[in-house]
């Protein structure tokens, strides 16, 4: 049971946040888990990518050539609530793009699913960048 998945934090969603060509840095991205599992996603990444794309096609994912890794392990949600996975690299914003941010991992011996849901309209998820 691999997963990808895409999603696209828009420049006004950033600046909403408070992140400018000044105030640029972002070390972790958290995520809201509502209902814990003991299922590791293994080789689980994130890649993040500077965008000018503000959706995605029906068909495909966007390219993430050029992104940057800046998480890798292992990774269980263990406890509801949010969940930060701290940056191995941080992320330099530049103040006028959209982030493109690239999710996979690899169940090749899952026990259950482990579904990972991405709007940013659902109360299935939400993120928090620091």
């Amino acid at each position: 049971m691999d997963q990808r998945c895409q999603f696209i934090i828009t420049a006004s969603e950033l600046a909403a946040a408070g992140y400018t060509s000044t105030n640029n840095v972002i070390q972790s991205l958290a995520f809201f888990t509502g209902t814990a599992s003991t299922q590791a996603m293994n080789a689980f990444t994130i890649r993040v990518k500077h965008v000018s794309n503000t959706a995605f096609s029906n068909t495909s994912f966007l390219s993430t050539s050029g992104s940057v890794q800046v998480f890798s392990g292992a990774y269980t949600a263990t406890s509801n609530g949010w969940n930060i996975h701290t940056f191995s690299t941080p992320v330099t914003y530049n103040g006028t793009s959209n982030l493109l941010i690239d999710i996979c991992f690899n169940n090749s011996s899952f026990t259950s699913d482990t579904p990972v849901r991405f709007t940013s309209t659902s109360t299935n998820f939400r993120t928090l960048f620091r």
